[in-house]
């Protein structure tokens, strides 16, 4: 109702409901891909970047999204880079998995941009001497319906090494999976900064991710930390899959940048100077 509220008002010449407000309003745009992607009415997509041209300010965590926003409409002075921050490593038991296999291990909420589908499709082009190599567990609150995956997992014949967890993990049950892994794959569809990223970058483990956001800052294209894949491309995925087995990273992924001091201050700069500039 909002986005359709701004969007109107774009509609009309009129002031937008921001630009109204008797107080400065600033935007944090964690992701600049409305909805990370999904098929959403033209209301709310035309109102989301009605949003980012009415606000006096904006957080984006990547220069990537920066460009993205004023490409969109925004003032370039309006649009500051804040750094997404480090998330706090779970404890839990600090040993690899003692299958034999080499766990690779999908972590997060589970949705339709974060590619499980892409992960089990890619899984099934691997030679099934390599794929027995393998152990998948794919773990997190699900927000899509897993069945029709599950099936698709059987139908290519690589049930046998998928294993799912499909609910909320506290946070030694989180630390025992994330330790237990030999590396972490992200296969997202769409992203800009990602929480995950920042978690899982504390393991010192080898990382497959789409190249997209955040994923080229902190992993970068050296194969020293991990290796990017083009975003929805399953071969390429296939292939770095099976790449990804035995190798141990040179350097962990850099895991945010900042401090949560600096990233703290550096936004209340931004408040203080859009109050002043308000007054």
């Amino acid at each position: 109702m909002l986005a359709r509220m701004f969007a109107a008002s774009s509609a009309t010449k009129s002031p937008s409901i921001l630009q109204a407000m008797s107080i400065p309003v600033v935007l944090t745009v964690h992701d600049t891909t409305s909805f990370n992607g999904k098929v959403m009415s033209r209301w709310q997509t035309g109102g989301t970047q009605v949003m980012w041209r009415s606000a006096d300010h904006i957080i984006v965590h990547t220069g990537a999204s920066r460009e993205v926003v004023v490409s969109a409409g925004a003032d370039p002075d309006r649009v500051t880079v804040v750094p997404h921050g480090p998330i706090a490593k779970p404890s839990g038991a600090s040993s690899r998995s003692e299958s034999g296999r080499w766990r690779i291990i999908l972590f997060g909420r589970l949705q339709s941009y974060k590619g499980v589908d892409l992960l089990i499709e890619a899984l099934g082009e691997l030679d099934p001497v390599v794929r027995d190599q393998l152990d998948v567990v794919i773990a997190g609150e699900p927000v899509i319906d897993l069945a029709p995956l599950a099936a698709r997992a059987q139908a290519l014949g690589v049930s046998h090494i998928v294993h799912f967890e499909p609910r909320y993990l506290s946070s030694a049950e989180m630390g025992d999976l994330l330790s237990s892994a030999d590396c972490f794959i992200l296969p997202y569809r769409a992203i800009d900064a990602s929480g995950v990223l920042y978690l899982v970058s504390q393991f010192d483990r080898w990382i497959v991710a789409s190249d997209l956001g955040a994923f080229r800052g902190e992993i970068g294209d050296d194969m020293e930390a991990g290796e990017l894949v083009p975003p929805g491309d399953i071969s390429a995925l296939a292939a770095a899959i099976r790449r990804s087995i035995g190798r141990r990273p040179r350097r962990l992924a850099r895991s945010g940048g900042c401090t949560w001091e600096e990233i703290g201050a550096r936004t209340r700069d931004v408040y203080e100077r859009v109050v002043t500039s308000r007054r």
